[in-house]
């Protein structure tokens, strides 16, 4: 790699070059100052000439090192053209002249295979990264960063493809990575035609500014630099706001954190006394965080954490003369401290994604949990949103009710999810508006308020701060009962194999069930309604239907056995008024004995659960009370096994 001796004088964000080999008046005045006797000492070294010689060979000395080529070519590079860095880590990551910054390739955490091109400090406990270029395209092994012979600084992938060139014209003569952890790309007259503090991601570092309409964006996790959820914005209008997003797009939710100066904010400043503050066009300022370290003995940089917070962080830059700090980034402090209760607008999930609530750690970082009988979407990213681990109440009838409880959680809510509001009602009441209501899958009970909520649940948190409690609808089967998807595909599938035959079986059977009850009863009725002629009126056809409870008492209790056929056992009876009629009853016996009706189907019984799911849809839609039988949607449900199937109701105990 060509080095050069050129170095750059950060003033805000301007840089103005001096050659360190033939400036030597700003070394002469440094030299002076620190040897230069008064006038009193003079005397007495002419009167000590050893004392004397041993303070000008250490002059001569200091004078030799600084004008040392091999000395200042160590400490002042730049990055000249046609240099090149790869993720082979066969070239080292270019380094700013004191070494505190690098610039190169890092692995990704949760994926040692991918990676960012990204700058950070080398000389904290950890490598942090402040800035970056390809979090939402991490690039494979076989990557390649550099500034092209035409002037380019360009990321290319392993295949070659461009994958990051933030100034696509040629001319730059060079780059350079500069103690303040800015990297710029320069002219010959070493004017900066770009620099990564003009385009910053996540985080500020002292004596860079945002002007409008600039803006800082969180990464997505700990562990994933793609574009998150929250936005500290400067913007053209003068207002410094923090929002919350819509992933995947750009759209912004309402400001959870705002400085309220339109038309009088000007730019942000971190200043070299490690403050960061809106500067306002009357020149006065608001401040946003402030340090009582200096910048000369810690490092120091403002980021907006994936979470929504803007957090102040110090880290010692000597280890050994941290005195009670320890020897790790400190958030020394935190805009806004409670993100579960700032992130309140009209739409979007909240702190959290959707169905999860937000709760402070010890650390006052957000920690996003699912609800009981809830999980994530994504288990490896504690911020999605959480998915019920049990099948929804349906709302096409059926009863399934039955099927669920309320869990209580003490001082939670989701404010964003209400649909109805009651007043003066106790828990009870609370409790039996929401399990009798197919829509609510939470209420929230809080003095003599009742609140309930439907899917999904938004902007959810827990604490004191809260009061009463959640009563949270949860299905009482075990979850663990419910297949995996793979298990639930291949289960599906197998299903379909015997959905047909049996399917068709199953109902067939249930048709002629029906289509037999029927005529026994339209023979019945015709019967009885002859016995029931009045002077010429005639009531034969009309369709009789009669009651478990009437056939119960004309068989007296069904004591008297005729016969038995396939599906039940025949008794006899007498049915009024005088003189009685003898009719035959059939009883079916067998509305929970599966294993009779299929006994000599071998394939059925080894699909058993199948077969016992379709017989229960069958049952379900030849329901006397139309308004029981569910719809085709449902069946579909049904037979896919998308909801549970309640048991049907006895026919005993619903005449």
């Amino acid at each position: 790699m060509n080095r050069s001796v050129t170095r750059f004088k950060d003033i805000g964000n301007h840089y103005q070059p001096h050659n360190r080999l033939f400036n030597l008046g700003e070394e002469r005045e440094r030299r002076d100052a620190i040897f230069s006797p008064s006038q009193a000492s003079v005397s007495h070294h002419l009167l000590d000439p050893m004392l004397f010689l041993s303070k000008l060979l250490l002059l001569l000395l200091l004078v030799l090192l600084l004008l040392s080529p091999s000395a200042s070519a160590q400490s002042y590079q730049n990055i000249s053209l046609g240099s090149n860095l790869t993720t082979s880590g066969t070239t080292t990551p270019w380094l700013s002249p004191s070494g505190e910054f690098a610039v190169g390739f890092l692995p990704v955490p949760t994926n040692s295979s991918l990676f960012l091109l990204a700058i950070w400090f080398t000389k904290t406990k950890e490598k942090t990264i402040v800035w970056y270029a390809n979090g939402n395209r991490p690039v494979l092994s076989g990557s390649q960063f550099g500034l092209t012979s035409d002037g380019q600084l360009l990321l290319t992938d392993s295949n070659g493809k461009s994958v990051w060139n933030p100034f696509p014209s040629t001319g730059s003569s060079y780059a350079a990575l500069l103690d303040t952890g800015n990297l710029i790309l320069a002219s010959a007259d070493s004017t900066p035609n770009w620099q990564s503090f003009t385009v910053p991601t996540d985080t500020i570092l002292p004596i860079q500014n945002l002007p409008k309409n600039t803006k800082l964006r969180s990464h997505l996790d700990d562990d994933n630099y793609a574009d998150g959820r929250f936005e500290f914005s400067m913007q053209g209008d003068g207002n410094l706001v923090m929002y919350p997003l819509a992933l995947p797009t750009d759209s912004v939710y309402s400001a959870y954190w705002a400085t309220m100066t339109v038309n009088t904010g000007s730019q942000v400043v971190f200043d070299s006394s490690g403050t960061l503050y809106l500067q306002l066009e009357n020149k006065s300022r608001i401040n946003v965080t402030t340090s009582d370290v200096s910048t000369t003995d810690f490092y120091q940089r403002v980021t907006l954490d994936p979470d929504g917070v803007l957090r102040h962080y110090v880290h010692p830059m000597d280890a050994m003369k941290k005195g009670s700090w320890r020897n790790d980034w400190t958030v020394i402090a935190s805009e806004p401290s409670d993100i579960c209760q700032r992130v309140n607008g009209d739409t979007g999930s909240g702190a959290c994604g959707f169905n999860s609530y937000c709760q402070l750690n010890e650390n006052k970082s957000r920690t996003c949990r699912c609800p009981p009988s809830y999980s994530f979407l994504d288990p490896g990213n504690p911020y999605s949103s959480c998915k019920p681990d049990f099948v929804a109440p349906s709302c096409s009838g059926g009863g399934d009710q039955e099927f669920f409880e309320l869990r209580e959680m003490a001082n939670t809510d989701w404010p964003g999810s209400d649909y109805e509001h009651y007043r003066s009602f106790n828990e009870d009441q609370c409790r039996e508006s929401c399990m009798d209501d197919c829509l609510c899958a939470v209420a929230i009970f809080r003095g003599a308020d009742c609140w309930k909520k439907r899917l999904p649940l938004s902007k959810g948190r827990i604490g004191s701060y809260v009061g009463g409690k959640a009563l949270i609808k949860v299905g009482t089967r075990n979850t663990s009962s419910f297949p995996s998807p793979e298990q639930q595909s291949e289960k599906n599938e197998n299903d379909r194999k015997v959905w047909l035959p049996v399917g068709l079986s199953s109902l067939t059977v249930s048709l002629i069930i029906l289509f037999g009850s029927v005529t026994a009863l339209v023979v019945l009725s015709s019967a009885y309604h002859r016995r029931l002629r009045v002077d010429s009126n005639i009531i034969g056809s009309t369709l009789r239907c009669f009651t478990y409870k009437e056939l119960e008492v004309a068989t007296s209790g069904f004591r008297k056995e005729l016969g038995s056929g396939a599906f039940g056992i025949v008794y006899q009876g007498f049915l009024p008024p005088e003189p009685k009629i003898c009719v035959a009853v059939k009883k079916l016996d067998k509305q929970g004995r599966v294993d009779a009706l299929v006994a000599n189907g071998e394939e059925a019984m080894a699909n058993f659960d199948s077969v016992l799911r379709l017989l229960m849809v069958a049952i379900w839609c030849i329901q006397e009370d139309p308004s029981r039988r569910p719809t085709m949607k449902r069946v579909w449900q049904m037979l896919d096994c998308a909801i549970v199937i309640p048991a049907p109701p006895d026919p005993s105990l619903t005449n």
